[in-house]
């Protein structure tokens, strides 16, 4: 399927023992299309691009020790750019796309990042930032569809899995280190922004329908979110501060929302919401100095319905 390019099995400033560890392999097929690696004060690294179709551009650029990434592409248009640089060391990219105007950037600093990314349809759009330690597997099929994801790992790392189905769905996501993450998107037009900060937070979510938004913020220790939206229009947010709180919503139906507030510490919330047009809020927090959290649960089914708890 493949042929060798005219410009492939490039070994870019190869003047030194140790930089002729390095490795590159580069097969093209089709018409237009552009390769390029750059191995600049790199040793032992291995780098593999595959385009086959029209007007496709890969991009490499590695530097520091024991870095290793592969590119595969297919169809017209696309475009892939990984950079292994600055202080970069046994990191590990693996890229495919297929299809047509997809793009994905990556950019892998510290050490022992590990991605694994694979777009398939058309103008999609996967944007991914790690500095130590993180792990990333994400996917798109479908059109339109964005994912921008920064993970900063340092002695933990961090773990996510994201997967978009559909159209014109988007990820939003910072993760700091020793953080958990799943998200599901299968629909059109979904929205999901996720921070999670400090350490062992866990998320595992999904939305599935059109036009679902889900906005998270984990800034404390050891909490926990899980929970799914079925339906068009529903809506999520919850905030979790300080430490080893757990929420749960589980939506199905049409514009409902879903909103969770816990700060200090160990709560427990859970909200579930059966119908159209049902609003749940929960608020829970505690004075200084008191360590028992509180507990809240809504249930809802049917239309229009409003509940609402706070407790401090």
């Amino acid at each position: 399927m493949f042929r060798t390019s005219s410009f492939a099995l490039l070994l870019l400033f190869g003047a030194t023992a140790a930089l002729a560890e390095n490795s590159a392999r580069q097969e093209q097929d089709g018409s237009a299309n552009l390769v390029s690696v750059t191995q600049s004060q790199a040793i032992d690294a291995r780098a593999e691009q595959l385009q086959s179709g029209d007007d496709n551009t890969s991009d490499l650029q590695q530097s520091g020790e024991g870095n290793s990434a592969l590119i595969q592409q297919l169809g017209e248009g696309n475009d892939a750019r990984v950079q292994q640089v600055a202080d970069s060391h046994f990191n590990q990219a693996a890229i495919y796309q297929q299809g047509a105007g997809n793009a994905i950037e990556v950019e892998q600093s510290g050490r022992a990042n590990v991605l694994q990314a694979r777009s398939l349809g058309e103008d999609n759009l996967i944007r991914v930032q790690q500095t130590g330690f993180a792990s990333a597997e994400v996917s798109q099929l479908g059109v339109g569809n964005l994912l921008s994801v920064v993970q900063q790992g340092f002695y933990e790392g961090s773990t996510l899995a994201v997967a978009q189905d559909g159209d014109a769905n988007l990820a939003v996501i910072e993760q700091g280190d020793g953080n958990r993450l799943r998200l599901e998107q299968s629909g059109v037009l979904n929205s999901a922004a996720i921070r999670q900060d400090s350490y062992h937070n866990e998320l595992d979510f999904a939305q599935r329908g059109n036009d679902n938004r889900l906005d998270v913020a984990q800034t404390g220790y050891g909490s926990r979110i899980e929970g799914s939206t079925s339906g068009n229009r529903n809506a999520v947010e919850i905030s979790q501060s300080h430490a080893l709180n757990r929420a749960s919503v589980v939506q199905n139906g049409d514009d409902n929302l879903a909103r969770i507030e816990q700060a200090y510490e160990n709560h427990q919330a859970e909200i579930s919401q059966l119908g159209s047009a049902n609003e749940a809020v929960i608020r829970q927090s505690m004075a200084a100095g008191v360590y028992t959290g509180h507990s809240a649960l809504i249930q809802q089914n049917g239309n229009g319905n409003q509940a609402t708890i706070v407790q401090q």
